[in-house]
């Protein structure tokens, strides 16, 4: 039985289930309306991309100026900007049409991470899991169902086909070319995917095994530095124009630790029982090493750093799985002080490095029938979560029970 299951989600019929399963989990996303949670000024009502006029896309590509800047978020986000801009000129204030945008973009970057995934795990039913444990887990719908949030699953496309590029490069120079476009595209859809050049130097020395020895390996991922230096260099002198970022939520190097391995801690709870997701929560302030929270987070950090690290000759996509998590957390931790120290939407991205790096150990002992329980108990709760995010007086009661 689980040989056939295992053919029959190999080709197309894999897919299709895999996109079915995702429009009916987050069916709810699909409707006319918007939440009050920095939707109305930021998309709704933006004087700048709500007249869906092409003629604002020069002052969404070079207006620097600080008024032009705050009525787009306080970020540069061209290609998110221009996203919604066409949305405005396509379907007008229609909000299933923007809604459906979001949704399809989501859907496309789960396709490329199933095609990451099949290339890891070869074809079958693991890479199948894999891609849908991603697709249908809760903490995503933030993401997907907040119109706000199309940076997120915009800068998840190019992440995904950044990756896909890169590991196919020996077809062409234009492949890799491709995925250092991407790194510029991601960034400027989301600024966490600036550390894209990590994820994919980090595939090469442990998936590829190039050799480090070579010169040749090293100019490879020069372009792929130099494009994310770029965005950093501009992203980092906008943010600090508009007051994007803020005062350290601790007072020494310590202190910062200690926060960020309760946030952690967090994490591992939303990962492991979505439950309780939330548009807000409490920031941790913990005082001492022996808070419960920091402790947990602790032994997380170390012992995900002690998997991976014991995997890289035995099973080398576990540890760059861990490796990916690590990575694509940094533009989200206190490492830089951001405004919003914990959300779902931060998420996005690290939950497909920990999903590789389980199934990667967990794929060869796959039963069916538990994946599909899980699949299914996942499903639904991203349709019930989804449900909280149609109004914004049921989003703010959910955030008021956490």
């Amino acid at each position: 039985m689980s040989q056939r299951i295992a053919t029959w989600v190999e080709g197309r019929r894999g897919g299709v289930l895999l996109g079915l399963c995702i429009l009916l989990a987050f069916l709810p996303s699909l409707h006319g309306s918007f939440v009050n949670y920095d939707t109305p000024w930021l998309v709704v009502n933006n004087p700048i991309l709500s007249t869906g006029d092409l003629s604002a896309l020069p002052r969404i590509l070079f207006g620097f100026d600080l008024g032009t800047r705050l009525t787009l978020g306080a970020e540069y986000l061209p290609v998110r900007d221009l996203s919604v801009l066409v949305d405005f000129a396509l379907f007008g204030p229609d909000w299933w049409w923007h809604h459906a945008g979001n949704l399809l973009r989501y859907a496309l970057g789960v396709a490329l991470f199933w095609a990451l995934c099949r290339k890891l795990f070869g074809l079958g039913m693991v890479a199948w899991v894999a891609a849908a444990l991603f697709a249908l887990h809760p903490v995503h719908v933030e993401s997907v169902a907040w119109l706000a949030s199309r940076k997120d699953v915009e800068g998840l496309v190019f992440f995904m086909l950044g990756i896909w590029l890169w590991v196919h490069r020996d077809r062409g120079s234009l492949w890799a070319a491709g995925a250092v476009a991407c790194v510029v595209l991601g960034t400027w859809a989301k600024n966490t995917g600036v550390v894209l050049p990590g994820v994919l130097v980090l595939h090469d020395v442990l998936i590829r095994r190039v050799d480090l020895r070579r010169p040749q390996t090293w100019l490879a991922w020069v372009p792929l530095g130099l494009a994310a230096l770029g965005c950093v260099a501009l992203s980092m002198s906008l943010g600090g124009e508009v007051g994007m970022m803020q005062a350290p939520r601790a007072g020494s190097a310590l202190g910062i630790l200690r926060i960020e391995m309760a946030v952690l801690a967090h994490y591992l709870g939303l990962i492991l029982w979505p439950a309780s997701l939330s548009v807000a929560y409490p920031e941790p302030s913990p005082a001492s090493w022996l808070d419960p929270a920091v402790l947990v987070g602790l032994a997380w950090a170390l012992g995900r750093l002690a998997w991976g690290v014991a995997r890289v000759r035995s099973r080398p996509v576990v540890a760059f799985g861990v490796g990916w998590f690590a990575i694509t957390l940094l533009p989200v931790s206190q490492l830089v002080p951001i405004q919003n120290l914990i959300a779902d939407r931060y998420l996005l991205l690290p939950l497909a490095g920990l999903i590789l790096a389980a199934m990667a150990e967990l794929g060869p002992h796959l039963r069916l029938v538990p994946a599909a329980l899980v699949l299914l108990a996942l499903g639904v709760q991203t349709h019930d979560r989804c449900q909280a995010w149609q109004e914004s007086t049921t989003l703010w009661g959910s955030a008021t029970e956490v």
